[in-house]
């Protein structure tokens, strides 16, 4: 029997203090947040060069455990950038990066991206009346709707998935507090044809991954 999951799980990948760095890098907290047309905070992209060279040289030391996990040589990270959820924001539309649907509602890869990784720099708190707003979120969990799933953000721990359109995602309604990931588009040497087979496909066998 597979017992490995379609996940692959890096606690810690970077410790507490260098994600407040990041976020004090970027300069959230002095940016107003973008509206949008029905009055909420949009999500909003950032780039810093200097932290992205730093998580990729941490992430270069997880690459063989990466390719043996989803087995898959690594070829490459296009990028590595910054999403920002202020309090209130909503995402509208499920994430399926390198796939689009085309007009007869069919998947079309559209940009050479295998892999997706998701580094969380805030923690999740489910108690949206005590929280602290310095590092902890009320809503922004990593989901799945095709399984059904969700991550509560632990902050400094990754996670890489495969990409649509098995795993299309999305971030849930910020209620309070700012969630704020880096996000890692991976390419592998041949374009990443997801097998079930190869992984334990039952969501309620991934303990200790979801919630």
């Amino acid at each position: 029997m597979v017992n490995k999951p379609p996940f692959f799980l890096v606690r810690n990948f970077i410790s507490p203090l260098m994600c407040e760095n990041i976020i004090t890098d970027l300069g959230i907290h002095r940016t107003p947040p973008m509206m949008s047309q029905a009055g909420n905070p949009k999500e909003m992209l950032f780039v810093n060069k200097l932290n992205e060279r730093r998580l990729a040289d941490v992430f270069d030391r997880y690459i063989e455990e990466l390719e043996n996990h989803f087995g898959a040589d690594y070829l490459g990270t296009h990028s590595i950038h910054f999403e920002w959820y202020p309090t209130g924001s909503k995402v509208k539309n499920a994430k399926s990066d390198g796939y689009v649907l085309d007009r007869d509602n069919q998947w079309v890869r559209n940009k050479e991206i295998d892999l997706v990784g998701i580094l969380w720099l805030n923690d999740y708190n489910p108690n949206g009346d005590t929280f602290d707003e310095s590092y902890e979120a009320y809503g922004g969990k990593l989901e799945f709707p095709n399984f059904d799933i969700s991550f509560n953000p632990e902050r400094g721990s990754l996670v890489v998935f495969p990409t649509a359109p098995n795993f299309v995602y999305t971030i849930s309604d910020v209620y309070g507090g700012d969630m704020t990931v880096a996000k890692f588009t991976i390419r592998t040497e041949k374009p990443y044809a997801y097998d079930a087979n190869k992984f334990n496909h039952d969501p309620t066998e991934w303990k200790g991954l979801t919630n």
